[in-house]
């Protein structure tokens, strides 16, 4: 029985000793990727980025959205969602170390213009447009404040918004919005980097064979048009539409005078 009960304790051991292994090992692992994560915050001159100029297709990513600016066929097609600080080779820089936040006094003076061109077009997730805002500072524009202010990251983008019109582009291609109609993706690639000189992404994260987004790739100081590196996927198919948004007009209702009886049945 001793004996028995010695390799008893001999294999609960054992076992609790592979398990104390296996579980130092995911520390060390997860301790890895955290660190890995942290690194990746940043960027730096060891890690260089590059911004990313990121403006939606509005017809389509407004698609079974009742968001305002959705309804609203004063809002451009093309709108912007944000500037992105991306990793040469891949990645994002995401909510950098800051104690900057946005106020509506940093905006006061162009307020007027982003609520036109930078609206909220997904309700679900933002209520409000400075939300929008709020949130695109926050995870994006604090990796870039070594470059520019809080205000100076709304009037860069309103500045690039006006340089980089993707909407006259194509329609100087001949590519209309159309909910028939498909383009071969790379017409649009090659017309876009014709207009802008230089590569453009085209992104449909959803429905891949409609656009939602379009991608201008610029240096790291915003000085010049970059080709977005090959890490900037497309995701759409090789045929794809531009969607047209239709209006509705608002159905006019028929009110009926009702006479009220002042028999008491």
């Amino acid at each position: 029985c001793s004996s028995k009960l010695h390799a008893v304790m001999k294999i609960n051991f054992l076992n609790f000793g592979a398990c104390t292994f296996i579980l130092a090992m995911v520390s060390v692992l997860v301790g890895v990727f955290w660190d890995r994560d942290k690194q990746t915050a940043m960027c730096s001159r060891t890690r260089p980025c590059y911004n990313l100029f990121v403006v939606q297709w509005k017809p389509e990513v407004c698609y079974d959205n009742a968001a305002p600016s959705c309804l609203d066929p004063a809002t451009p097609n093309i709108t912007i969602h944000g500037i992105w600080q991306n990793f040469y080779g891949g990645g994002w820089a995401l909510n950098c170390p800051s104690d900057v936040t946005l106020q509506i006094v940093d905006i006061a003076h162009i307020e007027h213009v982003l609520r036109m061109v930078w609206p909220t077009l997904e309700e679900n997730k933002f209520k409000t447009d400075f939300q929008f805002w709020e949130h695109e500072w926050t995870k994006h524009g604090t990796c870039w404040q070594n470059v520019v202010n809080v205000t100076q990251y709304f009037e860069t983008a309103l500045s690039w918004y006006d340089t980089d019109d993707i909407g006259r582009i194509l329609n100087d291609a001949r590519i209309v919005p159309s909910n028939e109609k498909m383009y071969l993706l790379e017409e649009v690639s090659r017309a876009l980097e014709t207009g802008l000189g230089c590569r453009v992404v085209p992104r449909c994260w959803t429905n891949t064979s409609r656009i939602q987004e379009f991608m201008i790739c610029r240096d790291w100081l915003g000085e010049n048009r970059i080709d977005c590196p090959d890490t900037d996927t497309t995701e759409c198919d090789e045929r794809v539409v531009l969607s047209e948004q239709v209006y509705h007009d608002p159905v006019e209702t028929v009110s009926e005078t009702c006479v009220v009886s002042t028999n008491i049945h």
